[in-house]
């Protein structure tokens, strides 16, 4: 909802306490906005739209209406050529959390940012493309409470309105001032300016002003008035034309001022209009085709699920959707404050520091909290590196080292087990993991080293969700003699897929022989299997594919079984299904019912910094044990366990864990189902999902978590294809939906949050099959 546009600047006025003069300050400003703007384009205005007023002065909420807003707040006498507005007043001169108790009108923080916005638009509108100015005053300080209870500062960061703090200029105001202002930067907002009144007995600015960041300016203006003696109140005829002269006397501080702030905006929109072409000449951006992209989507902010863009046709900002979750990472939205505060606090305490045989409380808490977690009941050491590609790189050394030690090999060259369409990362190892595919094409020195099985795939089609087996495993049925009948799978819910008891059926005896028969010949031709890597359920990269759980179930399973003695290392590939986003700390513990021996996590895993991390068994751990420094796994950089990104993922380990909790208790049924029933969540759900699997173009959709998957009907299928462009494009468009997302060849996907509301959920949902039908 954050609002940018080039022909309306909009300011909202934060205090660093009560009663410091907010109020005077924002006349002040308004005055000189007035001034600014000029009055030829005043009249201009009363021709052309039959209004007189360019400046809005916005107050949401008053308490104390109307007998706490003395003449001194009264802007129409000291600016008369203002618009002024109070959007909800209540009577009682106290906190608005207390008042709307009081008076029994509690209304929430949505509802009154709607009602901000509705004023701003419909003014906007009003300037009939005229310059205008807007100043929202808040009420009382940066953290006081909303109506609802909420800190101001957290319902006014959904806007990202530039912020003109008014400090405070009496005893301890420098504190109070410098912690608000701090506050501010902390969540997001620019703070292009402090106003504070001059007060010689303490001269407050002039340790604020040195203690602010270099595109923080402060201005000081002469203290109002006292209150004559001869007053008992303020708004006696004295005291109004006191405050009148007052006014006028600072009329020039006050055009600095709104100048200043002016000025301000128009930098502020050049800036945003040069990013995108500057981007195109100076950036190189990754998996995209740079001959064929000539602009780039300058986002300006995000929150929750929200990017704010700024549109150059438009010259203003939209809100889009944010359906790849910013490339995979999100697991509780954009801007979380307490992500914030978490890594505003490790960096102030660190910085950063060396981790090799040295140890700090962030570390080792995010250890325990993993294996409290992820890893609970099998791992029991932690490895840090700095994202998914690395993580995977580091497994794959644990397990080849764990198998060379168990059998006495060495220097063999071994091979891993794996699935076709599998993206374990872009460095050297992880590649060579993979089978050849888009992602490792380029690279001279991949040389696939493995056994690939082509999965089994799931998707929700016509009401039902159905298994769709490759053909080696059709024929083996046939081999058998077994009808398609046998083996056919097609259940009415997600729950029924996970199903252990699955393990019985006639298809998991089919899955047991294929794997048995395929290893078996595997070894014949040379190969030696050194680990089993997979992407638990769903395979991200590979086209969001969700692979049969039963079949990952009998893979694990059969690689284990082969040498009981000395059974083969498994790895889940978590780095993007791990940390909730399927809802749980690890998918394939949960709804495999299995568990690895090393496993990898990171995207979720902090959400906003880059941080990855490695689980293992202790006899993984052993196997490098021994008496020389080059038997240790010797692999690491310089940023290993920072500080910032362990506290960061502490934290998110938390709130996601408190998510999973309510859901639980949501969840009737929940305290009646036994460990091998999880309750499988989705956020995308209702009518409208089995609408869009019906439709002829969408060959089946994958409803799992957080994330939502269609599969286009095409002859063109893979990461290659282009089936997805034209909805892909119309999706980023305001007419078509303002979302944000990105192809996987014919697979369009949508991730969401935990969090995420329903309704909005329904509002994509809608968008999406609009277009659908449009391409149908």
């Amino acid at each position: 909802m954050s609002f940018i546009r080039s022909s309306l600047p909009i300011v909202s006025v934060f205090s660093a306490n009560t009663n410091v003069g907010k109020t005077i300050a924002s006349t002040v400003l308004c005055r000189g906005a007035n001034a600014v703007l000029g009055r030829h384009q005043q009249s201009q205005m009363m021709a052309e739209t039959g209004l007189n007023s360019s400046v809005l002065y916005l107050k949401p909420v008053q308490t104390g209406y109307p007998i706490d807003s003395d003449s001194r707040k009264d802007h129409i006498t000291f600016c008369p050529g203002i618009r002024s507005e109070t959007l909800i007043t209540y009577t009682e001169p106290a906190s608005p959390h207390l008042t709307a108790i009081q008076e029994n009108r509690i209304i929430s923080d949505d509802n009154l940012r709607q009602r901000i916005m509705a004023a701003i638009e419909a003014f906007s509108e009003s300037l009939g493309g005229q310059t205008g100015f807007s100043l929202i005053e808040t009420a009382g300080g940066v953290h006081s409470p909303t109506i609802s209870g909420s800190l101001q500062a957290d319902l006014y960061r959904t806007f990202r309105f530039p912020v003109i703090l008014v400090g405070d200029s009496q005893l301890g105001g420098i504190s109070t001032t410098l912690t608000s202002y701090e506050s501010l930067l902390m969540r997001g907002f620019d703070v292009p300016c402090v106003v504070m009144f001059d007060n010689p007995k303490y001269s407050n600015h002039t340790i604020v002003r040195s203690n602010l960041e270099k595109n923080t300016t402060l201005f000081t203006i002469p203290a109002p008035p006292p209150l004559s003696i001869h007053d008992t109140a303020f708004g006696s005829s004295a005291d109004v034309s006191n405050m009148k002269a007052y006014y006028g006397s600072v009329n020039d501080q006050a055009t600095d001022i709104a100048k200043y702030v002016l000025d301000t905006h128009a930098t502020q929109i050049k800036r945003v209009n040069d990013l995108s072409h500057k981007s195109i000449s100076k950036l190189w951006w990754p998996f995209t085709q740079h001959g064929t992209t000539s602009t780039a989507m300058v986002i300006d902010s995000a929150l929750g699920d929200d990017f704010t863009v700024f549109d150059p046709t438009l010259q203003r900002s939209r809100q889009l959707f944010d359906s790849c979750g910013s490339w995979w990472t999100q697991g509780v939205g954009h801007g979380n404050v307490h992500l914030a505060k978490a890594a505003a606090y490790a960096a102030g305490r660190y910085g950063h520091v060396i981790f090799p045989e040295n140890v700090h409380e962030p570390a080792l808490h995010l250890a325990d909290r993993l294996l409290e977690t992820a890893g609970k009941g099998w791992a029991s050491r932690v490895f840090y590196t700095d994202n998914g590609s690395t993580a995977t790189e580091v497994a794959l050394k644990m397990a080849f080292k764990k198998t060379t030690t168990q059998h006495n090999l060495i220097k063999p060259k071994l091979d891993v087990v794996g699935l076709n369409g599998s993206y374990h990362g872009d460095t050297i190892g992880a590649m060579s993991a993979s089978d050849p595919n888009v992602y490792n094409e380029q690279a001279d020195w991949y040389i696939g080293r493995g056994v690939w099985f082509e999965p089994p795939t799931v998707v929700l089609k016509h009401g039902k969700y159905i298994v769709r087996l490759p053909e080696s495993v059709t024929i083996l049925a046939k081999q058998y003699g077994w009808t398609e009948d046998l083996i056919r799978v097609s259940l009415e819910n997600r729950d029924q897929i996970f199903d252990i008891q699955r393990d019985e059926s006639k298809l998991a005896q089919l899955y047991q022989a294929w794997i048995e028969t395929t290893l078996g010949e595997a070894e014949k031709n040379g190969h030696v299997l050194g680990a089993l890597i997979i992407e638990p359920v769903l395979m991200g990269a590979g086209g969001m594919m969700w692979v049969d759980p039963l079949f990952h179930r009998q893979l694990v399973n059969s690689v284990r079984n082969r040498n009981s003695c000395a059974p083969m290392p498994v790895i889940y590939d978590e780095v993007f299904v791990g940390m909730h986003r399927l809802g749980f700390a690890s998918a394939g513990v949960s709804l495999l019912h299995v568990e690895p021996d090393i496993a990898c996590y990171a995207k979720c895993l902090t959400g906003i910094v880059p941080m990855a991390v490695t689980l293992a068994r202790e006899t993984v751990f052993d196997a490098f044990k021994g008496e020389s420094k080059i038997q240790a796994l010797l692999h690491g950089h310089s940023f290993t366990a920072h500080p910032v990104g362990c506290q960061v993922a502490v934290r998110s380990i938390e709130l996601l864990e408190s998510l999973k909790e309510k859901r639980v208790n949501c969840t009737d049924s929940a305290a009646s189902r036994s460990e091998h029933q999880q309750y499988v969540t989705c956020v995308w759900d209702g009518d409208l999902l089995d609408k869009i699997a019906a439709l002829s173009i969408v060959d089946g959709i994958v409803p799992l978590g957080t994330v939502l998957a269609i599969e286009l009907a095409t002859t063109e299928k893979g990461y290659a294809s282009q089936a997805s462009i034209d909805i892909i494009r119309a999706l980023r468009t305001e007419q078509g939906g303002n979302i944000f997302a990105r192809p996987l060849g014919n697979v369009i996907y949508f991730m969401a949050t935990q969090e995420t509301p329903t309704d909005r959920i329904q509002q994509v949902l809608n968008k999406v099959y609009n277009q659908l039908v449009q391409l149908k």
